[in-house]
């Protein structure tokens, strides 16, 4: 235990001390989770993570009083990238909050991470913790193409109009113009998807329920493209799709040609304001072309009304100009991205050459 000031301590956050972890973020109203479900997610984090070594990781550090309460945490994720064709450990800074009695010592209890001298990401959008991690933490803001916009086609029209409803309950014409949107869009989806359905048929886009047989295969090529990534190994695909309850928020599909394995496409499922919404986690092939792109596009909202015939609405992201190009003729409609992602190198400021940022990168993956 560490002496921190105004009579609090920071400490290593052991398996014993998770209740009260959670307890705390309950109480703190911290994404609206319930004891429980922290509890679930702290599973997710460390004992479904084959990461994780007991011996030589820390969960993350809390603050606590002279009484052994909690005033503040943050949570460390272990996670192994590939430089250069071999594995090194990386970080993922997640959870961060402090009460405001402790607001002192947050950066000391930040500063904790920083500490295990390795690579650190991070994906906070809290402007004000943008300013902290960069000015103050040596972190550098990426801007990979797929930050810039979210791309968002409505699935099924009456759960859309629900959502609609109500987030605009105060404005009736505002509300009937989205809905007129949506049904504008649903339109122009329908056409595309006859326009394109003899797509080359040896491309299959299709549902997985556990992880490929031959992933590690399709992972030996895909990381050899990248000098910096996040593997999608049998390892990590286990771990971040198909380990613990969260498994039952993931869809996950894959991209065939004839029957070799050459692209996973992944997504998680949302519940806010009282609709289902399916979100972009990650696109990994070995190549993308027109194709592909629109054989995606078209299966993913056939698979996902299949899997789940309430969501309302689903949401891409862009890798690039053609797949741009391809989302917005099959009718989605474009809206600025509100993500970020920063990265702490090792040496500070140092630049990764060929990072292979994805949105499954830092703690996105973990969340809701």
């Amino acid at each position: 235990m560490e002496k921190s000031g105004d009579s609090f301590e920071i400490k290593k956050v052991k398996k014993e001390l998770l209740p009260d972890v959670a307890k705390f973020l309950f109480n703190k109203k911290h994404c609206g989770y319930s004891e429980n479900e922290w509890l679930d997610k702290f599973t997710y984090f460390w004992d479904n993570n084959p990461w994780f070594d007991e011996d030589k990781h820390c969960r993350g550090w809390v603050l606590v009083n002279y009484n052994q309460e909690i005033y503040g945490f943050i949570g460390n994720i272990p996670v192994v990238y590939f430089r250069d064709g071999k594995p090194e450990y990386a970080f993922c800074a997640t959870t961060w909050v402090v009460s405001m009695q402790a607001r002192s010592q947050s950066l000391k209890l930040y500063s904790k991470i920083i500490e295990q001298n390795a690579v650190i990401l991070s994906t906070t959008t809290e402007p004000k913790l943008r300013h902290a991690i960069t000015f103050l933490f040596g972190y550098d803001e990426l801007e990979p193409y797929w930050l810039e916009y979210d791309y968002t086609i409505p699935l099924n029209l009456l759960e859309s109009f629900k959502f609609i409803s109500f987030s605009n309950q105060d404005s009736i014409i505002k509300n009937n113009i989205l809905k007129l949107g949506c049904i504008f869009s649903k339109f122009v989806s329908t056409v595309y998807s006859f326009v394109n359905s003899r797509l080359k048929p040896e491309l299959t886009v299709s549902q997985c329920s556990s992880v490929p047989e031959d992933i590690d295969v399709f992972n030996g090529k895909f990381i050899s493209k990248y000098k910096y990534v996040l593997p999608r190994d049998k390892n990590n695909i286990g771990w971040l799709y198909f380990s613990g309850k969260q498994s039952s928020t993931r869809l996950v599909l894959t991209l065939r040609e004839g029957s070799t394995l050459i692209g996973l496409v992944s997504f998680k499922c949302i519940f806010s304001r009282g609709v289902t919404r399916l979100e972009l986690l990650d696109i990994s092939t070995l190549y993308l072309s027109g194709n592909i792109i629109k054989k995606i596009i078209t299966q993913v909202q056939i698979i996902a009304k299949k899997w789940r015939p309430d969501i309302a609405f689903v949401t891409f992201y862009s890798l690039h100009d053609e797949m741009t190009s391809e989302l917005l003729k099959s009718g989605f409609y474009k809206t600025k991205g509100i993500n970020s992602f920063f990265i702490r190198s090792t040496p500070l400021h140092s630049e990764i050459p060929e990072f292979h940022v994805s949105p499954i990168d830092g703690d996105r993956a973990f969340f809701p």
